[in-house]
């Protein structure tokens, strides 16, 4: 399980990160494949990033909408299926499909081994809505690599697609079918397919609950993963007020104020009187709650460690600072300053 806290430690303040990191001992070297997923991650949780979603897709979808389309889109499924794979109740997968079918990206039809229920799939503009965003990504990762020597990406995308396998193997994590084809018109892109296809899998699997509570309770937190993403937006962006928090988060003021009052019950967070404004307050992170951003990171390398024990000690190398290369060029573009 890699889904840490959900943000990567380079882009906290220095203050926060250097408590967060402390010095910490990282003996196989993980610690860039762990910013790497943790990056992917935060992103879902990024207003911008979200924008520039509805922006390519032409759709005003969330990312958990995209989660829904992109296992839909593994073939047919009913409502009950989508529902365990995504570990959501019933209820809550039937409307987030029914808003779906509305927006004309799904469509219903009768399941052809029961007459009398039916399945749920893509419609040709959910398909058209999933390419364009594959063929983004495509293109971001085409940039990200530039100058890159083709016999270096071949060599790398061999080890993303090994590395991708270990962390897809899970029988509780979300099923994958690697993608076949590239989206983007750009030649070069059938050289990043493989770091497009871990991405892609990392926005899937952060869909699944199950994914970071493991990992939240090994690191002995006293509030789940949710709670834990809301105090990583606000050490790695605060002092923030609630609008702002609100905000990141894509929920309104109410709900951002009781996540807070959450987090301020165990002492993870503090609101500090606004230096620019006294009537205003802003929520930044305590020391107890950067200590368990701590642990919960020392948790993630962990599992990291465990994926490549039995890989070669160059390979783990050569994958980890391509890593290390791709976070610092996914980190300048847009979606991800």
């Amino acid at each position: 399980e890699f889904l840490g806290h959900g943000d990567p430690l380079y882009r906290y303040p220095r203050r926060v990160r250097e408590t967060v990191a402390g010095e910490r001992e990282d003996p196989v070297g993980v610690s860039a494949a762990l910013q790497f997923t943790n990056m992917i991650d935060a992103l879902a949780q990024d207003a911008r990033e979200r924008a520039r979603l509805q922006q390519v897709t032409g759709c005003p979808i969330t990312f958990v909408d995209l989660r829904a389309l992109r296992l839909v889109g593994t073939g047919p499924t009913t409502v009950t299926g989508v529902a365990a794979r995504l570990q959501v109740d019933l209820s809550r997968a039937s409307r987030q499909l029914a808003r779906l079918r509305e927006l004309g990206l799904l469509h219903r039809q009768a399941d052809r081994q029961d007459a009398r229920s039916s399945t749920v799939g893509l419609s040709a503009d959910g398909e058209a809505a999933l390419r364009r965003w594959q063929a983004a990504w495509e293109d971001d990762l085409v940039q990200a690599v530039a100058g890159w020597p083709v016999a270096e990406l071949d060599r790398i995308g061999g080890l993303v697609a090994r590395f991708r396998d270990r962390l897809s193997a899970g029988a509780e994590r979300p099923p994958w079918c690697p993608r076949t084809s590239c989206a983007s018109d750009d030649p070069a892109a059938r050289h990043v397919l493989p770091l497009f296809d871990l991405v892609d899998w990392i926005l899937t699997a952060a869909a699944v609950p199950s994914s970071a509570s493991r990992l939240v309770e090994r690191a002995r937190s006293p509030v789940g993963p949710h709670l834990v993403r809301v105090l990583g937006l606000i050490a790695r962006q605060g002092p923030l007020g609630i609008g702002e928090l609100a905000d990141h988060e894509g929920v309104d003021p109410t709900r951002a104020g009781r996540h807070v009052q959450q987090l301020e019950a165990h002492g993870m967070v503090v609101r500090a009187v606004d230096p620019h404004d006294r009537r205003s307050r802003r929520i930044k992170a305590t020391a107890r709650g950067t200590t368990l951003l701590r642990r919960i990171t020392a948790a993630g390398e962990a599992g990291m460690r465990a994926l490549v024990q039995d890989w070669e000690p160059l390979d783990v190398a050569e994958l980890m600072a391509a890593f290390t290369r791709l976070s610092a060029a996914l980190g300048r573009r847009g979606g991800a300053a």
